[in-house]
């Protein structure tokens, strides 16, 4: 049962290998904790969608965790900040390597178009490059990047695709899959006004602003989770598995701007980039943008 033949063989008469028609399933658009007490878990907030290993961390100590719906994420509390594996990864030496010594914002939003391009492996907020679910956003990504607008964390529109889809599909078979198009990004204190009175001419957008202070904006109706991924699957009830919520987008701030301070520690007292991105993190929004999916017409 070693060798590789004798398992594929066994796999192929199970019917248990995937292919072109028949992927094996993915049962969340998230990566699944193996611990046992978790394996019941299926909603989690997108924040963390690039950080799945803090996620866990940081709610390892839940005495239950959200399955159907999301609770009160305020009772029990995310974990502390200082626990072991949340913060910056790598060696002061290895993370300047990685990403350069910044002087200016726009040597800071290169680095973040080298990274929606494929072309950088992390930034401090990302644990791994970014995913092929991203392609159809790369242009978009890359532009407002450009423009200084530092974008965290995206997802796109996707209205009613097969579960089986290669790339966004997941769940049971002969399902639907759903998401709202969604948009986390760093934005300078001098255009937040203006991004805001956009926003809200637009019925169909939700938006969450905070600063490191803590400063909320939002023109979200309360304070209750609201799903941007869900799933329509025969024989079961509607499944939500990523949501947006403020108490965890609050908790999720908290390590943002941790993430950030730490990145700019890499670097010596009197260095610009440390200057330049203890700046950034101390007047900056970190802003997350949802927009409603419109539903097929008739």
């Amino acid at each position: 049962m070693n060798l590789a033949s004798a398992t594929r063989m066994v796999l192929e008469d199970l019917n248990l290998t995937p292919d072109v028609e028949t992927p094996l399933e993915k049962p969340l658009p998230w990566r699944q904790s193996l611990g046992l007490n978790r394996r019941d878990e299926n909603v989690r907030p997108i924040f963390w969608r690039n950080r799945n290993r803090s996620y866990v961390e940081r709610t390892q100590d839940w005495d239950e965790f959200p399955n159907g719906r999301w609770g009160d994420s305020r009772s029990p509390a995310f974990g502390e900040l200082d626990a072991y594996g949340i913060g910056l990864k790598g060696t002061n030496e290895s993370n300047i390597k990685l990403w350069g010594k910044p002087k200016s914002v726009k040597d800071v939003s290169d680095l973040f178009v080298r990274y929606m391009q494929g072309k950088l492996e992390s930034l401090p907020w990302s644990e791994a490059p970014i995913s092929s679910e991203a392609n159809m956003l790369t242009e978009g990504l890359v532009d407002l990047n450009k423009r200084g607008l530092l974008t965290i964390n995206s997802q796109p529109p996707v209205n009613g695709v097969k579960s089986s889809h290669p790339i966004y599909g997941w769940g049971p078979k002969n399902g639907y899959v759903y998401q709202k198009a969604y948009l986390e990004v760093l934005v300078s204190p001098e255009i937040i006004a203006e991004l805001i009175t956009r926003i809200e001419r637009d019925d169909d957008l939700t938006y969450y602003a905070v600063n490191k202070i803590g400063d909320l904006k939002t023109n979200a109706p309360g304070d209750g989770p609201n799903a941007v991924t869900w799933g329509v699957f025969p024989g079961k009830e509607i499944v939500q598995p990523t949501i947006v919520e403020t108490i965890s987008f609050l908790a999720w701030k908290d390590e943002f701007f941790k993430l950030g301070t730490e990145w700019a520690r890499c670097y010596g007292a009197t260095s610009p980039s440390r200057h330049l991105i203890d700046s950034l993190m101390g007047s900056w929004y970190l802003v997350n943008i949802g927009k409603s999916i419109k539903p097929h017409s008739s």
